[in-house]
């Protein structure tokens, strides 16, 4: 990211302005707008001329967008608030549902509202993630403790709750910390290193485990599936193939996470502080592509094993009255 003190320093020369000419000078602008501290860094500009720069990286902003100041013919630049600026940066979705509550002309104070709303509810996500892994942890421990739900069924539900769990857990562990990395920021930009956002490698490692043991999760949804499947439609069951079932749990999800993870490291910038914004990402597809095929597949089992069951009951039924004739 460009400090304010490299981003002063630039002169015309570097910038194809020759000495003579009329220009405004490199200018540093910081907004505090929906909590977060954004920071731009506007290029010496040619006199009734527009400098154009891509959308700081924050959440809910969309990088791909940019914003434009314009350098006056005097040599001034345009005076313009820097929180009404920032907000053509949100994203269209989060916009449009700003809209929605506000109008089509929200206000600064309204937006600021509506995103520290947003923030108050992830005190509910992480109430929600700590219910959610408290049951997960008590189930885990009836299903070890008794001898006698041991079996093929209990060992794959073992593996879902554990995959659960370590989600829930991280999910839990990374809510923690950002609304931590909130709260340090400060008005003058800065924040404190001991927080897992802002340490990197660290936070992408997170990222990638939090969406690894997600993606586990449907990859055991989908052998439960796939159990039952041949449970219910196989004319002669034989002893579950539980190698394979640890390959498709906890092996495959590496193979569409390490493609997700290489193509979002090369293509979020060097200003992508932890991959922020990947949800917005296409290449995030390549993981929920994946698991919604997952989802699909799952989707056929059920109807073909209400299919199957439906016409056993058919042949029951019309047996029983065979007999009584």
């Amino acid at each position: 990211m460009t400090s304010k003190e490299t981003c002063l320093d630039q002169t015309w020369s570097n910038n194809n302005l020759t000495t003579n000419a009329t220009f405004c000078p490199a200018y540093w602008m910081v907004s505090d707008i929906v909590m977060l501290c954004v920071e731009m860094c506007w290029p010496p500009t040619p006199a009734n001329s527009s400098a154009s720069i891509l959308c700081p990286v924050a959440k809910w902003w969309q990088e791909r967008k940019s914003l434009q100041m314009y350098c006056q013919p005097n040599g001034e630049w345009a005076n313009v608030s820097a929180d009404v600026m920032v907000v053509n940066c949100i994203d269209d979705y989060t916009i449009f549902l700003i809209r929605q509550e506000y109008g089509s002309s929200p206000t600064i104070d309204q937006i600021n509202l509506y995103m520290s709303i947003i923030e108050d509810t992830k005190i509910l996500q992480i109430v929600g993630y700590s219910i959610s892994f408290t049951s997960l942890i008590i189930a885990l421990i009836i299903f070890y403790s008794f001898g006698s739900l041991h079996c093929p069924r209990t060992q794959i539900h073992r593996q879902l709750f554990i995959s659960y769990s370590i989600w829930n857990l991280l999910e839990i562990i990374f809510s923690i910390d950002l609304a931590k990395d909130a709260k340090d920021f400060n008005s003058a930009c800065t924040r404190s290193q001991r927080t897992i956002r802002s340490t990197p490698i660290l936070c992408e490692t997170s990222v990638f485990l939090m969406e690894y043991t997600r993606f586990c999760v449907f990859s055991w949804n989908f052998v439960e599936g796939y159990y039952l499947h041949r449970l219910i439609t196989a004319a002669v069951f034989r002893k579950p193939n539980f190698k394979l079932y640890y390959i498709i749990g906890w092996v495959f999800a590496l193979l569409p996470m390490t493609a997700w993870a290489i193509v979002t490291h090369y293509t979020s910038g060097d200003e992508a502080e932890c991959w922020l914004g990947y949800k917005f990402s296409p290449y995030y597809w390549i993981l929920e592509g994946t698991r919604n095929t997952l989802l699909f597949v799952n989707l056929i089992f059920l109807i073909n094993i209400v299919r199957v069951l439906i016409t056993k009951m058919r042949e029951i039924g019309r047996a029983s009255c065979r007999e009584r004739v």
